[in-house]
Order: structure tokens, then sequence, then C-alpha cells
């Protein structure tokens, strides 16, 4: 199997009540869609400052796309890798929930709007990249690799963080590049290898498993092979408010 074989068939969307956009989007004609998440004029920032020019990339969950776009817009040939169409990702299996049936069909059906969201993006913007709909273990067994691999707001969605983490890793010849939210109480240090269990007994969270501080990947990324680190912080925009995130760039001491 290649990996142009994993392309999917690009989607014409031109109905924006079927749409629903986690980004908000500039589009040509003075046209903006409206999102919950505003990275616009920080996305540098949320990347860590990478240069983009002539570079490869493989962004996993790209949602209504404008990081996916940017990077594009900026010189890089840009695959995106999202959940396939039957799959709610790794929910938490919040069998203590009474309305836990509605919460899955409720999740599939909006994934299927932010789906529809970035295909309405990706025509109007005339973009060219290329959508996988599948999972890591089908781009392993594709061979593929990139340059870069943009891992922004993720990891805290996957159960099995350690092996995924691995798994995106393999396919990056030259960076990883890992941003997420830094809550206040993870904000101690750079290098102490500090995760927290988001759901519990107590709460009632499905949709993420983890939290972060920098110093997770600090001490996991150089045994996978990136052992030149660099950590920013900045803050992001949602909902209207500030948040502040992290990105941490490791790259590769041989390219592979």
């Amino acid at each position: 199997m290649n990996i142009s074989d994993l392309y999917a068939a690009p989607k014409q969307v031109d109905d924006l009540e079927s749409c629903v956009f986690y980004h908000t989007i500039d589009l040509p004609n003075s046209e903006t869609v409206w999102g919950h998440v505003d990275l616009r004029g920080r996305e540098r920032a949320y990347l860590g400052g990478v240069d983009l020019e002539g570079k490869t990339v493989l962004e996993v969950g790209p949602a209504t796309g404008h990081l996916a776009f940017f990077m594009e817009q900026h010189g890089a040939t840009v695959t995106c890798l999202e959940l396939p169409h039957s799959d709610v990702g790794d929910l938490v299996p919040r069998i203590d929930l009474e309305n836990w049936d509605q919460i899955l069909a409720d999740r599939r059906r909006h994934l299927d709007q932010i789906v529809n969201g970035f295909w309405y993006c990706h025509g109007k913007l005339t973009s060219k990249i290329q959508v996988i709909y599948g999972t890591v273990d089908d781009l392993v067994e594709a061979g593929a690799t990139f340059d870069f691999v943009v891992l922004g707001g993720v990891l805290l969605h996957l159960r099995d963080l350690q092996l995924r983490l691995q798994q995106f890793a393999s396919l990056a010849r030259q960076e990883i590049i890992v941003t997420e939210q830094l809550l206040a109480p993870l904000d101690r240090s750079d290098s102490a290898p500090i995760v927290w269990l988001a759901p519990s007994k107590g709460n009632e969270v499905w949709d993420h498993w983890w939290r972060f501080g920098p110093g997770y990947f600090s001490g996991y990324l150089p045994i996978l092979g990136f052992p030149d680190l660099k950590v920013t912080k900045h803050e992001q925009s949602c909902l209207g408010n500030m948040f502040k995130h992290f990105t941490i760039r490791g790259r590769r001491n041989i390219k592979v």
C-alpha cells in the first residue's frame, strides 16, 4: 500500500448550514467563517516559529483546517490525518453517564459537520491539501514519512498516549511539533514530567484523557530520537478569551 492509496476524494460542500467551524478563518471575497478557536495572527507562535517553506507536513486532527491552510500558504505541502468517518475517537467510556448513547450520537454528528466545514474552506481557498480518513497505523503500514509532524491539541484526546506518540514520531524525518494548552497548575517546570489524568469519578469529562506540562515531552521525545528541544509559551484565543499554551519542537539528531 502507498500513501496515495489513502487519500480521500475532495468533497464539495457549499451549504453553510451543514457545517460547524472549529476555527475562525478568513476566506476570499471578504468572507469570514467564525469558530470558537481563533489562531489568526498567532499561527507562527502556535507552531513554535518553524520555517515551513518547501517542507512536507502531516497535521493530525486539522478540524476546520486553519492551521493546515496557513502552512500551505507559507510554502508547505500538507497532508491531514482525520478520524475515519464512522469513528468518534478515543472517548472516555463514561458508563456512569445516563445519556451516554446520546453523547456518542451527538459527537459523530458534530464531527461530520466539522468535516463539512473543512471541505467548505478547502474549496473556497482552492487548497491542494490531501486528507486521509484513517489512523496512524495506516500511515505506518504505508511507509509514509514527512519532514514535520504537527500535533496541535490532539494528544490529550488519545487513550494510548505513549504508543501513539511513538508512532507519530516515527513518521517525522526532521521535526515533531506538539502544542497543548497549559493549565496554571501544570506551568511549574519545563523539565518535570508532569501529566494529569483528566477524567475522574467526580467529574463528567468524556472527550479528553490528559493534561500536560511541557516536561512530559521534554522527557519522552529524546527517547524517541528527538534530543534537540525548544519550548515556547504563548496565548491563543478561544471563545473570546486568551489561554496559555506551550509548543515544543523536537528535532532529530539525524535525518531519516
